[in-house]
């Protein structure tokens, strides 16, 4: 896999093109590495220009490869949890409004370095396995349900908060409703909308909220989008990225010509 080196503010992203996913898990050997791609994909590493750090799409397609340099992060306002230092000012304003406001923002889970993340899911691998008997395969597929892939998150970005907690009941809180009337005022969205989860691929959590600008947060919620949707043409999911390799189209070629990959990748 070709691979970038960059300075501290730059990030190396990882683009699983969908290669035979259907048919293949029986055959491929599973990976003992869990941050890297699932069973059935083929990866290829491609950058985002630093001037659009607060733009970053991470999906289990599009994944923070384990080389890159992990963001400045720093504590947010009255909690122990961290987001990138950039986004942290905006944050604490959006803190102090909601408060001006009667509502306390609960921070739950900021940042999680590639570790971090890596424990978390091969923990909820090992258990899959140990109590409930499943294959190493069947247990992955089961614990990426309840845990991104290690590099798969945007936690492991910090430009994300988790607020409350981790349940549907969240959207019932003062705090959800707060952030939905008043978020994208600080750059925040709902990362995770009910009625996208088809074309995000993750069940609506009210709790995730991104951090992308106030004004690409402005237009998002106006126009009822998810981020996936903002990028439109940039964004690849696996069907069409399978379709386009069928064609015989270069991925990287393609995502560069809808300005969604700027730089030179490594010979």
């Amino acid at each position: 896999m070709k691979t970038f080196h960059f300075s501290l503010w730059h990030y190396t992203f990882v683009f699983c093109a969908l290669n035979a996913l259907v048919g293949a898990q029986a055959a491929e050997p599973v990976p003992k590495n869990y941050t890297q791609s699932p069973v059935g994909l083929e990866s290829i590493t491609i950058t985002v220009a630093p001037e659009k750090w607060h733009l970053l799409l991470v999906t289990p397609n599009y994944r923070v490869a384990r080389d890159s340099d992990p963001p400045n992060v720093t504590a947010v306002k009255n909690s122990e949890y961290t987001l990138d230092s950039r986004v942290v000012p905006h944050y604490n304003k959006m803190y102090d409004a909601a408060q001006a406001d009667g509502v306390t923002l609960v921070a739950n889970s900021g940042y999680r370095s590639l570790e971090l993340q890596e424990g978390l899911f091969n923990k909820s691998v090992q258990r899959y396995m140990k109590e409930d008997g499943l294959s190493e395969l069947q247990a992955i597929q089961r614990a990426s349900k309840g845990y991104a892939y290690p590099g798969a998150s945007e936690h492991n970005l910090g430009l994300c908060m988790d607020f409350g907690e981790d349940s549907l009941a969240f959207a019932e809180t003062d705090q959800f409703k707060w952030l939905v009337a008043k978020g994208a005022d600080y750059g925040f969205i709902l990362r995770y909308p009910a009625d996208k989860t088809e074309i995000t691929g993750i069940m609506y959590e009210p709790w995730h909220w991104r951090y992308v600008d106030v004004e690409v947060a402005r237009e998002i919620k106006a126009k009822g989008i998810c981020l996936e949707e903002y990028f439109g043409k940039q964004y690849l999911s696996p069907e069409e990225a399978k379709k386009l390799k069928a064609q015989g189209v270069n991925i990287e070629e393609y995502l560069r010509s809808q300005g969604s990959v700027e730089g030179t990748l490594a010979k």
